[in-house]
């Protein structure tokens, strides 16, 4: 049997075309779709190229055409516009795309199949040898086994020592700085090496804690950093951050420009206009810092189908309770489901995620914390009592900390302007609220820290960056 004659046996096409008709007319279920098919789903090069396009698309951050728009599309071949015409119907119930997507994985995996025992029938007549054959038929099951064209398995074995050898020795080699990812605070980054790709990081705290305002601080300073950096919103709307990320750089109070109280100061809204354009400024590296704020309810996966065109390296998800809930499953269930997801897209975006949560106001302690912590790589919580709100000074508590030590270390906030940095001054259960108050000044451009500890500043790249703002340092 021809390898063509294989394939015309195993699909004949009009599933793939009513898929891609699927994922150009019903949005619904658009990202659902493409979180779970890559091109090897595909066996028409026609459908391919459609699928090959609507990447292109996503990743220029524009919509998927509908079809009366691909019809007409004259850069695409004639067999690729063709495909729309051929097959009628539109999916629309969940149902039928699970059983539609099982059927195209099916006569993948058939393809897989029908591909290695071909090969494998061409090779016994050259006195191919025996083990060689069993590994492929080995790496024949897994690849069947899941819906990517990817090896998912790493095998340690004594014959293929040298090579794991010389691996081990490229990967202790490796300059840290392309998997580490400074959160911006020193303490952390110091001691922690900062966030990890692959990583998630649970930022928690009580109602009016400042979880958002922590999450934009930090992504605000990896921007600067050289980091493409996606924040998505369902706390607040889009315009509600713009005005929180003028008044961070700027150094306004947020009051003031979200009640439009400067457009009569010409003054200070030219302050805040000019250290807005030198924040934009600060990082050369033609990086993006992003605000995403969905219309409709969204899981981990359709988030991470979206972003993975874009190639963010940290992404902020506020918050875990406003994602899709199923409403078949208890709360507690659905806020583990997105954990879990959430570390299984961190992997596969090769980035880190930050999720925000909530503490108990009264407990303080994280709401759904097993379901949370279990596939969280750091946990920071942090109160926001009387305490906090007088010395401005919040102790962040390190509920976990996977491959690392937990330890507690101290920023300052300023929530007129929803700032966090460092705090470098003495242990706050040591002083008096006035002096915890009085940010401790530089000398000579290096930072006063604790006694007995060195006090490490912001990566130097952001100094260099921006050296007409010295207040974001």
């Amino acid at each position: 049997m021809s390898m063509q004659n294989g394939m015309q046996l195993i699909n004949n096409g009009s599933d793939e075309a009513i898929l891609l008709k699927t994922i150009c007319e019903n949005k619904e279920f658009q990202a659902y779709i493409l979180n779970q098919i890559d091109e090897g789903i595909f066996n028409l090069d026609a459908a391919k190229e459609i699928y090959t396009r609507m990447l292109v698309y996503i990743q220029n951050g524009k919509n998927i055409p509908s079809l009366p728009v691909w019809k007409t599309d004259h850069s695409i071949s004639e067999a690729a516009r063709a495909i729309f015409g051929n097959f009628d119907g539109c999916l629309i119930a969940q149902q039928d795309i699970d059983r539609t997507l099982e059927k195209l994985k099916d006569a993948r995996s058939r393809k897989i199949i029908l591909d290695t025992l071909l090969n494998i029938l061409n090779g016994i007549d050259k006195n191919r040898d025996v083990v060689s054959i069993l590994t492929t038929l080995e790496n024949l099951i897994q690849k069947c086994r899941t819906t990517q064209n990817t090896d998912e398995f790493k095998h340690y074995e004594s014959k293929n020592t040298k090579a794991l050898v010389e691996e081990a020795d490229r990967q202790m080699s490796e300059d840290l700085s392309h998997f580490a990812i400074p959160s911006g605070f020193s303490e952390f980054d110091r001691r922690s090496g900062g966030l990890f790709r692959k990583n998630v990081l649970v930022l928690a705290s009580v109602p009016g804690g400042g979880k958002s305002a922590m999450a934009m601080q930090m992504a605000i300073y990896q921007y600067m950093m050289g980091y493409n950096v996606c924040v998505v919103t369902y706390e607040m709307d889009i315009s509600e951050l713009d005005n929180r990320i003028y008044a961070n750089v700027s150094k306004v109070n947020h009051s003031e420009i979200n009640l439009k109280k400067i457009k009569s100061d010409s003054k200070k809204k030219k302050l805040v206009l000019d250290r807005y354009g030198e924040w934009l400024q600060s990082s050369k590296k033609g990086n993006r810092f992003s605000v995403w704020s969905p219309e409709r309810e969204l899981t981990i996966q359709q988030i991470a189908m979206e972003l993975q065109p874009r190639n963010y390296d940290v992404i902020y998800i506020d918050y875990l309770n406003l994602l899709y809930q199923n409403p078949r499953k208890a709360l507690w269930e659905n806020i583990g489901d997105h954990t879990r997801a959430a570390k299984l897209a961190s992997n596969q975006l090769n980035a880190a995620m930050v999720l925000l949560a909530q503490l108990d106001d009264e407990t303080q302690k994280l709401k759904y914390a097993k379901a949370i912590t279990a596939n969280a790589s750091f946990v920071w919580t942090w109160d926001y009592s009387d305490k906090e709100r007088e010395s401005g000074i919040i102790e962040i508590i390190q509920r976990k900390a996977r491959s690392a030590c937990c330890y507690p270390f101290y920023l300052e906030t300023d929530y007129s302007i929803f700032s966090f940095r460092d705090y470098l001054g003495p242990l706050p259960e040591k002083v008096e609220e006035p002096e915890i108050r009085r940010r401790k000044k530089k000398e000579d451009g290096v930072a006063v820290g604790i006694p007995g500890t060195i006090a490490t500043p912001l990566p130097e790249l952001i100094r260099q960056g921006i050296p007409k703002m010295p207040a974001l340092l």
